[in-house]
């Protein structure tokens, strides 16, 4: 997964239903951190940001030769 989140941050993600969140209009996931993950250049008194995963249907579609050899899987 591309982000420009650092490796720690990636592993801190929560899915705790708390903690996810899907968008119907637009296919994408919110995640948060567990609770009490403090990213390297976060001050404590700073609150974690969401990350947001776009929906990849949107970026490939049905026609798109790699989405189809997935779907076989």
């Amino acid at each position: 997964m591309a982000s420009s989140k650092r490796r720690s941050e990636i592993h801190a993600l929560s899915i705790e239903e708390s903690h996810l969140g899907f968008d119907d209009s637009d296919g994408s996931v919110t995640l948060l951190c567990q609770p009490g993950f403090l990213a390297k250049n976060q001050l404590p008194s700073m609150a974690s940001k969401p990350f947001k995963v776009p929906s990849l249907s949107r970026t490939c579609g049905n026609e798109d030769e790699d989405s189809s050899a997935l779907s076989g899987l």
